[in-house]
């Protein structure tokens, strides 16, 4: 059994496979994340690419499930620097 968490992105104007994310997604999927490991604390997270000869997503599951606050409880497991390529915002809660 898995649920499929999918986002709009992953190309870039040249056509290359980037992280494209916005900080709406970004905000989107830990709320979806966070609120999918409340109802299954027992589930694993994962990117299609770990299974299948696919580039998709285009930035590392592993990685980035570590930097957000899973639990909601306003830690994270590391202090990676924000993994979004394209995120400017010194507020990003994906920051150390």
């Amino acid at each position: 059994k898995s649920i499929g968490i999918c986002y709009c992105g992953g190309i870039g104007k040249d056509g290359k496979y980037i992280d494209t994310r916005n900080e709406a997604q970004l905000e989107a999927m830990t709320e979806l994340c966070q609120y999918l490991h409340k109802k299954y604390p027992e589930a694993t997270f994962h990117g299609h690419k770990e299974f299948a000869n696919k580039a998709c997503p285009c930035f590392d599951v592993q990685e980035w499930i570590k930097t957000i606050d899973l639990d909601g409880t306003g830690t994270i497991e590391t202090n990676q620097e924000c993994l979004c390529s394209q995120c400017k915002n010194t507020e990003c809660k994906n920051r150390k």
